[in-house]
């Protein structure tokens, strides 16, 4: 699930955790195993809903951010090259 958000004017009447049950409708439906999500570690109104509709995961969340110039290259020009390790065998053969 990415970006839940709701209004701050209609915050408190219990349409986050609507949403959430949603989300867990839909994902059953579509053959999903789990919902997860991240928020904020100072987003503890956010929090407190959470906490009642689902358990923390004990992971940390970590990113790298690449740049947009290799983004934006076709996925054949920023390919990572596809050379074996030595000694690795890739199709049952050994190099």
């Amino acid at each position: 699930m990415n970006d839940l958000y709701v209004v701050p004017r209609a915050r408190g009447r219990g349409l986050a955790e609507a949403l959430i049950d949603r989300c867990v409708t839909e994902g059953a439906r579509h053959g999903a195993a789990k919902l997860n999500w991240i928020t904020r570690p100072d987003n503890h109104r956010a929090q407190a809903v959470y906490d009642r509709v689902a358990r923390r995961d004990p992971w940390l969340t970590y990113r790298i951010d690449l740049p947009a110039r290799a983004r934006a290259q076709p996925p054949a020009e920023r390919a990572i090259s596809a050379e074996p390790l030595p000694g690795v065998a890739i199709d049952g053969a050994d190099r």
